[in-house]
């Protein structure tokens, strides 16, 4: 993965391998945080100026902040035709001879091909924010089925 520039917006992501569809990219990573956590931490770092809130839902009560401590898949960038999708995988922590149930079940973000893609592309994601009234968020992607809004 390379981060540069992108004519979507900002820094994107881009693969520095060909990837096939269904095949996993990257995992999202940052702190894992409860939600009422990460809604005091966006207000925090909107008034520091911080330039970027970097949050991403794991379920209802948990996210995964990549604002601070993350990786490049915080660079990704929304399009109305995406050509990944993100899916939460379930990893089964054991014992250390494996032989009674599962003591822990970790959540993980991960970003899968959608449709294959080729080296030096950008990785881009359908962010579903939900629709706010009063708040239209502007989409950029220049998609052609382009909606001119990401919520």
């Amino acid at each position: 993965m390379r981060v540069k520039k992108s004519s979507i917006h900002g820094w994107g992501i881009f693969v520095m391998k060909d990837f096939r569809k269904d095949e996993m990219i990257v995992e999202y990573t940052g702190e894992v945080i409860r939600s009422v956590v990460g809604d005091r931490r966006e207000k925090a770092y909107e008034k520091s100026g911080l330039g970027g809130c970097y949050m991403f839902r794991l379920d209802k009560d948990y996210i995964v902040d990549s604002s601070r401590k993350g990786n490049v898949a915080r660079f990704t960038n929304h399009s109305c035709d995406p050509n990944s999708y993100v899916k939460v995988v379930v990893i089964n922590g054991h014992d250390e001879d494996k032989s009674r149930a599962p003591l822990h079940m970790t959540k993980k973000i991960v970003f899968v091909a959608k449709k294959n893609l080729r080296e030096g592309e950008e990785m881009l994601y359908d962010y579903n924010f939900a629709l706010e009234d009063d708040n239209e968020i502007a989409c950029n992607c220049g998609a052609p089925n382009c909606k001119g809004r990401m919520n």
